[in-house]
């Protein structure tokens, strides 16, 4: 359903048995559109996502060419007969990683337009949109991630990749419309260390939050960076116990103030923590005294739409 709930929008082999077509009605009923148009034989619709606003249908589908899947775009209202081409050829077998913007002006796009290198690609949604490469050149061997996150105010996308050293992943970001002008989020890491895929934009667009192993390999840490800055990121989750680490799972807090994450940070327990987002090693123990053996459980907790407060399960009480 889209977001004005004035449309469903649907995929079903409704013609011909065993071809899965893309369609839309009204949600009070009435006349079924249409949206992918004619396919190719063997071709299917294999996934769609409605622009925030709710007027338009990004689609992957190999509706030219049987096996190649491309990303394609359609007004809700079945008003174009034949959808956009939005991705262009791409290599036979892989499925484009999409998302829409939250302004709905732009859909970025991981895919493969050369065999074995994913890259990271932008276009509007006006006509005659030019395809923009965000991921810029890429080391032999190097990937973008179909991993990706776009900034709540729609100019930047942050990505993973091994874009500088093969096989070494790395935090990017970009701006959306721009050709390979990416930034180097993470900084230097420790030979072996690596950017985890889980980071997060700040609600204001200003900072990225990630963990890696960006100064002892095998030890992962929790790091904050201004969104379009290289080489500015602090450490925001302090010193670690031995065999500490942050874990996975952690949440920015509403009002884009705080972050609040799990680690063993100064026992063998997960324990959970808050800190300042722009602020280096100023965490603070929220979830008390635990017993052994117990600790914070994943995912296990929430911050209230008003950050003032976080509510999580663990063993604190009681082992087991």
């Amino acid at each position: 359903i889209n977001s004005t709930s004035t449309h469903v929008v649907f995929r079903a082999d409704r013609e011909t048995d065993g071809v899965v077509e893309l369609y839309s009605v009204p949600i009070g009923g009435g006349v079924i559109q249409k949206l992918s148009g004619t396919m190719v034989t063997g071709g299917n619709v294999q996934s769609f996502n409605i622009s925030p606003d709710g007027l338009t249908v990004a689609f992957v589908a190999d509706r030219v060419t049987n096996e190649q899947h491309e990303l394609w775009m359609a007004p809700i209202n079945g008003s174009v007969p034949t959808p956009v081409a939005l991705s262009g050829p791409v290599v036979a077998g892989v499925n484009p990683a999409y998302q829409w913007a939250p302004n709905s002006g732009r859909v970025v796009f991981a895919t493969q337009k050369t065999v074995g290198v994913t890259e990271l690609y932008s276009i509007g949604t006006a006509m005659g949109s030019p395809l923009v490469t965000l991921s810029g050149t890429l080391v032999s061997g190097g990937d973008v991630a179909t991993i990706f996150q776009i900034s709540p105010d729609s100019t930047r996308v942050v990505f993973r990749a091994d874009k500088d050293t093969d096989g070494v992943d790395e935090l990017y970001s970009a701006p959306i419309a721009t050709a390979n002008a990416t930034t180097k989020l993470s900084g230097p890491l420790v030979v072996g260390g690596n950017v985890n895929f889980g980071f997060l934009i700040s609600p204001d667009s200003t900072r990225v939050v990630f963990l890696a192993d960006k100064e002892t390999n095998g030890v992962e840490e929790l790091y904050s960076a201004p969104i379009a800055t290289a080489n500015a990121a602090l450490k925001i989750s302090g010193p670690l116990v031995a065999s500490g680490s942050a874990l996975s799972g952690f949440l920015i807090s509403p009002d884009g103030v705080n972050v609040v994450f799990r680690a063993i940070k100064d026992s063998t327990l997960s324990e959970l923590y808050s800190a300042p987002i722009a602020t280096a090693d100023a965490t603070t123990k929220i979830s008390g005294t635990l017993v052994m053996p117990g600790g914070v459980v994943f995912p296990g907790f929430q911050i209230s739409a008003d950050s003032a407060r976080v509510v999580f399960s663990a063993a604190k009480d009681t082992a087991g």
